[in-house]
Protein backbone atom coordinates (compact mmCIF):
# COMPACT_ATOMS: atom_id res chain seq x y z
CA UNK A 1 0.00 0.00 0.00
CA UNK A 2 2.91 2.40 1.18
CA UNK A 3 4.44 1.38 -2.64
CA UNK A 4 1.66 3.61 -4.48
CA UNK A 5 2.28 6.64 -2.50
CA UNK A 6 3.73 9.45 -4.27
CA UNK A 7 6.26 10.84 -1.94
CA UNK A 8 6.94 14.37 -2.54
CA UNK A 9 9.70 16.42 -2.88
CA UNK A 10 11.52 17.37 0.52
CA UNK A 11 8.89 14.64 2.36
CA UNK A 12 10.55 12.64 4.63
CA UNK A 13 9.20 9.10 3.77
CA UNK A 14 8.55 7.24 6.71
CA UNK A 15 9.47 9.18 9.38
CA UNK A 16 6.36 11.18 10.71
CA UNK A 17 6.80 14.94 11.11
CA UNK A 18 6.99 14.84 15.27
CA UNK A 19 9.84 12.23 14.57
CA UNK A 20 11.47 14.56 12.79
CA UNK A 21 14.99 16.92 13.11
CA UNK A 22 13.69 20.30 13.82
CA UNK A 23 16.78 21.65 12.62
CA UNK A 24 16.25 24.31 9.06
CA UNK A 25 19.14 24.82 7.24
CA UNK A 26 20.36 28.31 5.60
CA UNK A 27 18.11 28.35 2.97
CA UNK A 28 15.44 27.19 5.29
CA UNK A 29 14.86 23.22 4.21
CA UNK A 30 14.15 21.29 7.23
CA UNK A 31 16.71 18.22 8.49
CA UNK A 32 15.10 15.01 7.04
CA UNK A 33 16.78 12.58 9.60
CA UNK A 34 15.09 11.20 12.81
CA UNK A 35 15.05 13.03 15.75
CA UNK A 36 17.51 11.18 17.92
CA UNK A 37 16.90 9.65 21.89
CA UNK A 38 13.73 11.34 22.28
CA UNK A 39 15.09 14.98 21.52
CA UNK A 40 13.62 17.32 18.95
CA UNK A 41 17.03 17.28 16.79
CA UNK A 42 19.34 14.33 14.87
CA UNK A 43 22.64 13.17 16.05
CA UNK A 44 24.30 15.84 13.42
CA UNK A 45 22.38 18.90 15.11
CA UNK A 46 22.33 17.81 18.74
CA UNK A 47 25.08 19.96 20.50
CA UNK A 48 25.28 17.64 22.91
CA UNK A 49 26.56 14.76 20.81
CA UNK A 50 29.74 17.30 19.34
CA UNK A 51 32.61 15.07 21.59
CA UNK A 52 30.99 12.07 20.48
CA UNK A 53 30.83 13.39 16.62
CA UNK A 54 34.11 14.66 16.55
CA UNK A 55 35.84 11.22 18.21
CA UNK A 56 33.82 9.20 15.92
CA UNK A 57 35.85 8.63 12.56
CA UNK A 58 39.05 9.25 14.69
CA UNK A 59 41.85 6.33 15.40
CA UNK A 60 42.09 5.46 18.94
CA UNK A 61 45.54 6.25 19.70
CA UNK A 62 47.36 7.01 16.75
CA UNK A 63 50.96 5.48 16.77
CA UNK A 64 53.36 5.50 14.16
CA UNK A 65 54.26 2.13 13.04
CA UNK A 66 57.69 2.47 11.76
CA UNK A 67 58.87 -0.72 12.59
CA UNK A 68 57.96 -4.06 12.59
CA UNK A 69 57.58 -4.10 16.68
CA UNK A 70 55.54 -1.04 16.76
CA UNK A 71 52.77 -2.85 14.62
CA UNK A 72 53.33 -6.17 16.86
CA UNK A 73 52.23 -3.55 19.81
CA UNK A 74 49.09 -1.83 17.89
CA UNK A 75 47.94 -5.39 17.15
CA UNK A 76 48.03 -6.97 20.65
CA UNK A 77 46.71 -3.39 21.60
CA UNK A 78 43.88 -4.01 19.11
CA UNK A 79 43.02 -7.60 20.26
CA UNK A 80 42.94 -6.61 23.99
CA UNK A 81 40.45 -3.55 23.27
CA UNK A 82 38.24 -6.66 21.03
CA UNK A 83 38.73 -8.35 24.06
CA UNK A 84 37.28 -6.08 26.59
CA UNK A 85 34.52 -5.06 24.16
CA UNK A 86 35.66 -1.72 23.63
CA UNK A 87 35.65 -1.61 20.02
CA UNK A 88 33.45 -3.58 17.69
CA UNK A 89 34.72 -6.39 15.42
CA UNK A 90 35.00 -4.66 12.19
CA UNK A 91 37.39 -1.75 13.72
CA UNK A 92 39.83 -4.74 14.52
CA UNK A 93 39.33 -6.20 11.21
CA UNK A 94 40.34 -2.29 9.65
CA UNK A 95 43.10 -2.34 11.73
CA UNK A 96 44.12 -5.68 11.17
CA UNK A 97 44.34 -4.64 7.25
CA UNK A 98 46.48 -1.83 7.89
CA UNK A 99 48.64 -3.39 9.84
CA UNK A 100 48.67 -6.17 7.11
CA UNK A 101 49.43 -2.36 4.69
CA UNK A 102 52.17 -1.26 7.04
CA UNK A 103 54.11 -4.57 6.86
CA UNK A 104 54.26 -4.30 3.28
CA UNK A 105 55.03 -0.84 3.24
CA UNK A 106 58.16 -1.93 5.48
CA UNK A 107 59.12 -4.89 3.79
CA UNK A 108 59.67 -3.09 0.59
CA UNK A 109 61.29 -0.15 2.17
CA UNK A 110 63.63 -2.83 3.86
CA UNK A 111 64.13 -4.22 0.52
CA UNK A 112 65.35 -0.99 -1.11
CA UNK A 113 67.23 -0.08 1.56
CA UNK A 114 68.94 -3.63 0.71
CA UNK A 115 69.59 -2.66 -3.10
CA UNK A 116 70.69 1.12 -2.50
CA UNK A 117 73.61 -0.85 -0.34
CA UNK A 118 74.48 -3.37 -2.91
CA UNK A 119 74.37 -0.93 -6.14
CA UNK A 120 76.76 1.47 -3.49
CA UNK A 121 79.19 -1.27 -3.20
CA UNK A 122 78.75 -2.21 -7.36
CA UNK A 123 79.75 0.83 -7.99
CA UNK A 124 82.99 1.44 -5.39
CA UNK A 125 84.13 -2.00 -6.89
CA UNK A 126 83.96 -0.58 -10.25
CA UNK A 127 85.40 2.73 -9.09
CA UNK A 128 88.21 0.47 -8.10
CA UNK A 129 88.48 -1.58 -10.60
CA UNK A 130 88.95 1.15 -12.83
CA UNK A 131 91.35 2.80 -10.93
CA UNK A 132 93.52 -0.22 -11.06
CA UNK A 133 93.40 -0.50 -14.79
CA UNK A 134 94.32 3.05 -14.82
CA UNK A 135 97.54 2.90 -12.96
CA UNK A 136 98.07 -0.37 -14.56
CA UNK A 137 97.82 0.90 -18.16
CA UNK A 138 100.03 4.02 -17.18
CA UNK A 139 102.41 1.44 -15.62
CA UNK A 140 102.07 -0.37 -19.59
CA UNK A 141 103.04 2.49 -21.57
CA UNK A 142 106.12 3.67 -19.46
CA UNK A 143 107.24 -0.06 -19.97
CA UNK A 144 106.45 0.42 -24.31
CA UNK A 145 108.09 3.75 -23.49
CA UNK A 146 111.21 2.05 -21.83
CA UNK A 147 110.87 -0.97 -24.82
CA UNK A 148 111.45 1.83 -27.63
CA UNK A 149 113.91 3.55 -25.62
CA UNK A 150 116.18 0.29 -25.46
CA UNK A 151 115.98 -2.72 -28.07
CA UNK A 152 115.71 -5.72 -25.52
CA UNK A 153 112.54 -5.67 -23.12
CA UNK A 154 113.57 -7.05 -19.61
CA UNK A 155 111.15 -9.11 -17.85
CA UNK A 156 110.10 -7.32 -14.92
CA UNK A 157 108.40 -4.59 -18.65
CA UNK A 158 106.58 -8.27 -19.71
CA UNK A 159 104.82 -8.87 -16.21
CA UNK A 160 103.69 -5.40 -15.91
CA UNK A 161 102.71 -5.46 -19.56
CA UNK A 162 100.71 -8.86 -18.65
CA UNK A 163 99.66 -7.37 -15.23
CA UNK A 164 97.68 -4.37 -16.99
CA UNK A 165 96.41 -6.99 -19.79
CA UNK A 166 94.75 -8.60 -16.99
CA UNK A 167 93.52 -5.60 -15.14
CA UNK A 168 91.91 -4.54 -18.67
CA UNK A 169 90.27 -8.11 -18.72
CA UNK A 170 88.86 -7.77 -15.05
CA UNK A 171 87.48 -4.24 -15.35
CA UNK A 172 85.62 -5.30 -18.86
CA UNK A 173 83.91 -8.71 -17.00
CA UNK A 174 82.64 -6.29 -14.54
Amino acid sequence: MTANRKVKKGDSGRISGKNRCTHFSEDGKRCKQKAWRAKKVCYQHDPAAAELRRKAGRPRNPVPLTTVEDVQESLAETMRELQAGKIKPGQAYAAGYLAQLALTALELERKQSKLDVKHFWEVVDLGAAFEKAGELAKERRKGKEAQEASPSASPQDKEAEEKAEEAEAEAATR
